[in-house]
């Protein structure tokens, strides 16, 4: 009996033996007894390459609600570089840039510039555009495919000379007075023929709160009427 039992333990030792020296078996032993060492191994082997500790194994943080800062819009401000308050110095612009006695189809100033308006010479019908603001003009380059023509355009001019420039102060002051508003809500200053009779007329358009109009002045400063719509 014990004989037997001896033969028995040697010979599950010699199958042992066997299988370990059999190359696939035996390396499938090592990979599963160190499959974790060797991961931990590969992660340090990059953190050294590049300089970084390895990143620890954080849990994805819960998403929330997206948050949405809605504040009233503030009120833009104003881009004034002075050219309502001071629209009296469009006219010598005029004619320094485009000569004494330059005839012109419109004025139009904003708060920060001016739009010039005139009969293109190069172009029978069509308009050219310049932008003023101050130190020189500006092509502004516009081109219509709508031409009027020449003759109707010619109705429309007038000379730069026709409108009284150093009144401009004292219509705006006045403006501002008749519409009940601060010089800050005046919005724009049109200078150009009526529609209907054609005459010259300088225009102050004003946008108070719900409030807006127009101030309507002959070219040489008289008051004429006035418009609001609340």
């Amino acid at each position: 009996m014990r004989r037997r039992l001896a033969l028995l333990l040697g010979s599950l030792s010699a199958l042992s033996t066997a299988c370990d020296s059999i190359p696939f078996l035996a390396g499938a032993k090592k990979k599963k007894k160190k499959k974790k060492k060797d991961a931990d191994a590969e992660e340090e082997a990059v953190a050294e390459e590049t300089g970084a500790a390895p990143a620890p194994s954080v849990p994805p943080a819960p998403r929330g609600p997206v948050i949405v800062d809605d504040l009233p819009d503030k009120p833009r401000p104003r881009s004034d570089a002075g050219f309502l308050e001071k629209a009296a110095d469009v006219g010598p612009a005029c004619v320094e840039e485009l000569g004494k006695g330059a005839r012109l189809l419109s004025v139009s100033v904003h708060p920060d510039y001016a739009v010039i308006v005139i009969r293109d010479p190069d172009v029978p019908g069509a308009k050219k555009h310049f932008k003023y603001k101050g130190g020189g003009f500006r092509d502004m380059g516009f081109k219509s495919g709508v031409k009027a023509k020449p003759e109707e355009l010619q109705k429309e001019e007038f000379s730069v000379d026709e409108v009284r420039w150093t009144e401009l102060p004292k219509v705006m002051a006045d403006a501002v007075k008749r519409a009940k508003i601060s010089p800050g809500e005046l919005t724009q200053l049109n200078i150009g023929r009526s529609v209907v009779g054609h005459a010259l007329e300088i225009h102050y358009f004003f946008k108070s709160g719900s409030a807006s109009g127009r101030v309507d002045y002959s070219a040489q400063g008289k008051f004429l009427d006035q418009y609001e719509n609340r």
